[in-house]
C-alpha cells in the first residue's frame, strides 16, 4: 500500500512541476493586417484591399493614380501602406474621378487659358506674283499637300476627342482665338483678289496639340480674266480646321501651325474658294505673340477647274501675324 501511495505522490508532484514550468500556449494576437482591414471594411464598406509586395507597392500606386483613382491620406492607410497593402477602391465619396489626357504640368500652366482670348491680326499676300510663272504649280502643290494633311490628322483628333467622352475622359482645355485678317492677290496687271474680314477659332487642346475650327466671314474685292465680269465685291465666308503644336510648355508658348480653309462668295461666278497654309508663331513677354506663315490659295472660278488641271489659279501667300492675350 505504501508503495502504491508513494508513486501517486510522485505522480502529482511531476504534473505540479510540468505546469509550472512549461508556459502555456498563449492566443496569438490579431496581425496588424487584420485590424487595419477590419478597420477600413466597416469605414469603407465597398473596400478591396489586395496585399502587394514592397517593390511593386510604387509601380500599383502610380497605376491607380493614373486611372483616376484618389488617395484618402488617413492615419490608417499609411499604416496599412507599411504594411505592402493598397486600397483600390475608397468609398462612395471617393468615386473614381473623371480622367485627362493632359499631364499635371499642362493642366496648371493652362488653367487659365480657358477664360482668356487670342487676339491676332493677320495679312498675307502674294509678293512674288505667282501666277506668272511655273510657282503657280508648286503652290498647286503645296496646297495639296497641307491641306491633305490638315485634314486627314484634323480628322483623327476629332474622332479621339469624341471617343474619350464617350469613355469618360475630360478634355485637357478649350481655347479662343480672333483674328483680323486681310488677303491679297496680284495676278497680272488690273487683276487681284482682296479678302479683308475676321475669323473666329475655337477648339480643344489634346497634350501639346491644340485642334480647333475656324470660321471667317467678310468683305471681298475680286476681278479675274476667268470671270468675264467687272469687280465682283461683296461678302465671303471660310470654314475649316486648324491645327496648332506647342514647341514649349510656358504660358505663352511657341507654335508649329496648319490651317485648310474653305469657302465662297454671294457671286455665282465664283466656285469655291479654299487656302492652305503652315507657320510659325513665336511669342515673346508674357502675352505677346509674332508669327510668319507660307501657303497657298486657289479660286476656282464657275467651279470649273480641278485641283491640278487648272493650277494657274493657284497663289502663293505669305503672311504675318502680330497678336497678344488676355
Amino acid at each position: 500500500m505504501k508503495p502504491i501511495r508513494k508513486t501517486i505522490t510522485y505522480l502529482l508532484c511531476l504534473i505540479v512541476t510540468c505546469t509550472s514550468i512549461l508556459p502555456s500556449h498563449a492566443a496569438q494576437p490579431t496581425s496588424i493586417d487584420h485590424l487595419n482591414k477590419k478597420e477600413l471594411t466597416e469605414q469603407f464598406a465597398n473596400a478591396k484591399v489586395i496585399h502587394i509586395s514592397p517593390d511593386a507597392y510604387q509601380k500599383l500606386s502610380d497605376t491607380l493614380k493614373h486611372q483616376g483613382y484618389s488617395v484618402v491620406k488617413k492615419t490608417n492607410l499609411l499604416a496599412l501602406a507599411g504594411n505592402n497593402v493598397k486600397l483600390k477602391n475608397i468609398s462612395e465619396t471617393h468615386k473614381k474621378t473623371p480622367q485627362n489626357d493632359c499631364n499635371e504640368n499642362n493642366l496648371t500652366q493652362q488653367s487659365g487659358d480657358e477664360n482668356s482670348l487670342q487676339i491676332m491680326i493677320d495679312a498675307s499676300s502674294d509678293i512674288i506674283k505667282s501666277s506668272k510663272n511655273s510657282d503657280s504649280n508648286k503652290a498647286a502643290i503645296l496646297f495639296v499637300i497641307v491641306g491633305t494633311v490638315v485634314l486627314v490628322v484634323w480628322t483623327l483628333y476629332a474622332f479621339k476627342y469624341i471617343y474619350d467622352l464617350s469613355t469618360g475622359y475630360r478634355p485637357c482645355g478649350r481655347w479662343n482665338e480672333l483674328t483680323m485678317t486681310t488677303s491679297t492677290i496680284a495676278a497680272n496687271p488690273g487683276q487681284h483678289a482682296d479678302f479683308n474680314g475676321i475669323r473666329y477659332t475655337s477648339g480643344f487642346r489634346e497634350g501639346k496639340t491644340d485642334i480647333g475650327l475656324s470660321v471667317e466671314y467678310g468683305h471681298s474685292d475680286i476681278l479675274l480674266n476667268q470671270t468675264n465680269t467687272p469687280a465682283l465685291k461683296g461678302a465671303y465666308w471660310f470654314l475649316g480646321p486648324t491645327l496648332r503644336w506647342q514647341l514649349n510648355t510656358t504660358n505663352n508658348p511657341y507654335y508649329f501651325l496648319m490651317n485648310f480653309f474653305a469657302g465662297s462668295t454671294e457671286h455665282s461666278e465664283i466656285g469655291i474658294i479654299a487656302f492652305a497654309n503652315l507657320g510659325f508663331r513665336f511669342s515673346f513677354q508674357k502675352k505677346y505673340q509674332f508669327g510668319i506663315n507660307w501657303g497657298a490659295i486657289n479660286i476656282n472660278v464657275n467651279e470649273e477647274e480641278g485641283i491640278i488641271s487648272e493650277s494657274d489659279q493657284y497663289h502663293y501667300l505669305y503672311g504675318i501675324n502680330f497678336g497678344f492675350h488676355f
